[in-house]
């Protein structure tokens, strides 16, 4: 079932992409909306991330309908996929808030995303399985929170197996302290982005 294995992955990994992307230039690109007393800007990238997860939920149905009749089958662990779409949201959205933060003051910063998630898509495992990874290659999985959530995405949607508690930790941990870490960056600076924007 490659198309469906590709398939699974490919959904996950444009969510990331595509939020986190669309959140780096998201303080600039309203910057009439930024400069206005009282306006809330951390919502710019929220809703921009949660725009992103609201397409991967669409497309996760799809998916599980094409599971369900031309793969593996139905499972009750795609019951915890929407728990891991949302370490995943998390993630990006700890990401999208620091890079965010980074675009006002270094107007690159959007070009600088693209080219790494150009890289960094081929140490995640999208096209091939990490069992097909040449080892030397292998270590650079491992850090990649994104190569997690691909692989506990299609452990529980193709394989039909509870992931490695290892990599679901990693996840969880990563996610949360990119939040943590985005989130108390862009409210740091916040009160300077009507002036530089």
């Amino acid at each position: 079932h490659y198309v469906l294995f590709l398939f699974c992955a490919i959904v996950t990994w444009h969510a990331f992409a595509d939020g986190l992307v669309r959140a780096t230039t998201a303080i600039r690109a309203h910057a009439h909306l930024v400069r206005k007393l009282n306006f809330p800007s951390v919502v710019l990238p929220a809703h921009l991330v949660l725009s992103s997860v609201v397409n991967q939920c669409i497309r996760l149905v799809v998916l599980f309908l094409a599971v369900a009749l031309a793969g593996p089958g139905p499972s009750w662990w795609m019951l915890l996929v929407p728990v891991f779409v949302g370490v995943q949201a998390a993630l990006t959205l700890g990401l999208g808030l620091l890079l965010s933060t980074m675009d006002v003051y270094l107007r690159d910063t959007s070009h600088w995303v693209n080219a790494a998630l150009m890289l960094a898509v081929f140490v995640t495992p999208v096209f091939y399985p990490a069992s097909a990874y040449p080892r030397q290659f292998v270590v650079f999985l491992y850090p990649n929170p994104m190569a997690q959530l691909v692989g506990i995405q299609q452990g529980l949607v193709m394989n039909q197996h509870l992931p490695h508690m290892n990599s679901m930790l990693w996840a969880v941990v990563v996610a949360g302290l990119a939040l943590v870490v985005g989130a108390s960056v862009f409210a740091h600076n916040r009160r300077k982005f009507p002036d530089l924007v």
